[in-house]
């Protein structure tokens, strides 16, 4: 797997979710000479190399929380995490707890991702969605990552994004002509002249 550095060489996520797939095919082939795989990267494939990259990047702010989950069980009271009521899934990635377990959501959906806010894998995921506009940039994220601080990451990548600074142009309103004459003046009716005649 790729070095927190090698992120910022590697322009997007599908980059960096392709480049890691063929890495983990390549250990598969190599570990396993009798199962090996020349199929295309599937879909699975590619989102749990993008899952590997996630999860390489959030001790880079979650390492304290990571550490005492795993020894304890539980993080201190005065974690920046607690309200989420984090927890360590058994392939070690960091999710929300929250209270919907008992929902019918997709388990994504009910324990997202927890993605540190400055890091270059979390700007690259927002990247995918970013010209969709805030609020379906927002919702969209929602369902499988939950981003520290995500409005106040969102709100400059936005403002600095010239497809999206054209999307959200205004459009120019027109500037109507005068009313006519007969439109503004009090008279009885079928006094003034309309389509051409009058009475």
């Amino acid at each position: 797997m790729f070095p927190s550095k090698v992120y910022h060489q590697i322009f997007n996520a599908i980059k960096i979710a392709n480049s890691s797939s063929v890495l983990f095919e390549i250990f598969h082939n190599a570990r396993n000479s009798s199962l090996r795989r020349t199929c295309y990267l599937t879909r699975t494939v590619l989102r749990d190399a993008l899952h590997a990259c996630i999860k390489i990047a959030q001790p880079d702010i979650c390492a304290q929380e990571i550490s005492d989950l795993s020894k304890m069980c539980r993080i201190s009271s005065k974690s920046k995490l607690q309200p989420l009521h984090p927890f360590l899934d058994k392939e070690g990635y960091l999710l929300v707890g929250g209270r919907f377990q008992h929902s019918h959501l997709p388990y994504d959906s009910k324990h997202q991702l927890i993605l540190p806010p400055a890091h270059h894998v979390t700007e690259l995921i927002i990247m995918r969605l970013l010209h969709a506009g805030r609020q379906i940039l927002s919702v969209s994220l929602r369902q499988q990552y939950w981003i520290l601080r995500m409005k106040q990451l969102i709100r400059p990548m936005l403002h600095h994004c010239l497809l999206c600074f054209k999307l959200k142009a205004a459009a120019s309103q027109r500037l109507m002509s005068q009313l006519p004459l007969p439109r503004v003046t009090v008279s009885g009716p079928f006094v003034q002249e309309y389509i051409g005649g009058s009475i």
